[in-house]
């Protein structure tokens, strides 16, 4: 029998005893002291099994909690090697910037570089420059 089973028995006898003896020992200070016992044992398994039923969903959302934190941190490891890709070759341009432009891929590269992102002026010149980069077959 589980001890789900055994406390569900044991409520049944604890009613049984009570409709057994309930009309001859009413009076008997130690039987109700008895019975009190019995109730108050019942009562502390039916606690118990609360506790273990909590206990059971908190070890489920730890290892939930505990994956999702795994993805994140792998996320997290993904997109740290995708800047540090990015970083790269932001400076690998920086230096091959050619002199008819370098003024301009200089503010382009040193702005992405500091975090700032594309200005409005240098949206236009990103999407001709995708543009380009798609035409061209790359």
């Amino acid at each position: 029998m589980t001890d789900r089973e055994y406390l569900a028995e044991a409520r049944e006898w604890l009613e049984h005893i009570k409709n057994l003896t309930g009309w001859t020992a009413v009076d008997s200070e130690k039987f109700l002291q008895r019975m009190k016992t019995l109730e108050w044992l019942i009562e502390q398994a039916e606690e118990a099994e609360k506790y273990e039923d909590i206990g059971i969903r908190h070890e489920r959302l730890k290892n939930e909690y505990l994956e999702l934190q795994r993805k994140a941190t792998e996320f997290i490891e993904k997109l740290n090697a995708k800047v540090e890709h990015y970083e790269k070759a932001l400076y690998a341009l920086y230096k091959m910037a050619d002199d008819s432009e370098a003024d301009l891929m200089i503010d382009v590269l040193v702005d992405t570089l500091k975090g700032y992102g594309f200005e409005k002026h240098f949206e236009e010149m990103y999407r001709e420059g995708k543009q380009r980069f798609m035409e061209a077959g790359w």
